[in-house]
């Protein structure tokens, strides 16, 4: 093999490299937002059902 053939060779290589460090970062982004979004609708949850416990609290309060 000349020069030319393995510098193409060693191209492509890299390339393939890269699209698979690319397609590996891609599903923990996707991990990552997944997680997110599921932290948030936890919160808003928690939210929902504190809410409710502060305002029984105020509706005892209110009756002493």
């Amino acid at each position: 093999m000349t020069f030319e053939p393995i510098s193409l060779l060693l191209d492509w290589m890299e390339l393939g490299a890269l699209l698979a460090i690319l397609f590996r970062l891609s599903s923990t982004f996707d991990l990552i937002a997944n997680t997110q979004r599921e932290l948030r609708r936890a919160i808003h949850q928690l939210g929902e059902h504190g809410d409710a416990a502060i305002r029984g609290w105020e509706k005892r309060c209110q009756k002493t």
